[in-house]
């Protein structure tokens, strides 16, 4: 037979083993509870950080659009700026770009003068200045090396016994005015302003006369007054 303390450690001993059992089974019980939490926490937190990360790429790629607007406007104005530098440069040139000439006749005859003989251009052939190289001698033409307004001047004198003169300075086969001068070494001139564009030409004819005077009698100038 058992003894009262052999029955008391034998009834302890049935009652905590479940007991033990029990409090095992809660514990594990809790720790996935805990273990779930934490995950969906995590969970939460990687979502709510995704979202950041897009919303981050999003105002990231927006500021990339803006630079990159910001540069191609800056590219253009600087464009630009060098096309309008480069314009004023080539204006500053053109109407830096100085133009005139004075001709006349190498030779002179006091009884004779300077045979005249058709309505071409009259070559003149003593160059006494030809800035810009507009003159040409050998087909007495002024070519207008850039366009402007340009001012002429012609000056003759008649040659005795001959008669009177007229003269003409033309513009591309178009009269700009007459110079007229009687014998016995009466003298005329006239001056002229006309607008030319490049390449456009300017020359002396005779209109009506056989001779005038040459050397620094019959003189023929031109100059640009003004640029376009």
């Amino acid at each position: 037979m058992f003894s009262s303390r052999s029955k008391t450690f034998t009834f302890f001993i049935l009652f905590a083993v479940p007991l033990s059992i029990c409090t095992n089974s809660d514990a594990d019980v809790n720790a996935r509870a805990v273990d779930d939490v934490s995950l969906e926490s995590l969970q939460v937190v990687v979502d709510q950080q995704a979202v950041l990360t897009q919303s981050l790429q999003a105002e990231l790629q927006a500021e990339k659009n803006r630079a990159a607007a910001a540069e191609a406007d800056l590219l253009s104005k600087v464009t630009a700026a060098q096309n309008n530098i480069t314009a004023l440069q080539t204006r500053v040139a053109t109407l830096s770009t100085a133009v005139a000439f004075t001709v006349r006749f190498t030779f002179d005859d006091a009884l004779n003068g300077i045979p005249l003989h058709s309505t071409s251009p009259m070559l003149f052939d003593d160059i006494v200045l030809n800035t810009g190289d507009g003159y040409d001698p050998q087909n007495g033409t002024f070519t207008a090396p850039v366009a402007g307004t340009y001012s002429f001047f012609l000056t003759q004198m008649g040659v005795n016994g001959h008669g009177g003169t007229i003269l003409a300075i033309v513009q591309n086969g178009t009269t700009l005015d007459f110079v007229y001068c009687k014998d016995h070494e009466d003298q005329g001139s006239t001056q002229v302003t006309s607008h030319l564009v490049y390449g456009e030409q300017v020359w002396v004819r005779q209109q009506g006369g056989n001779a005038v005077r040459g050397s620094y009698y019959t003189v023929f100038t031109g100059y640009l007054l003004l640029a376009d």
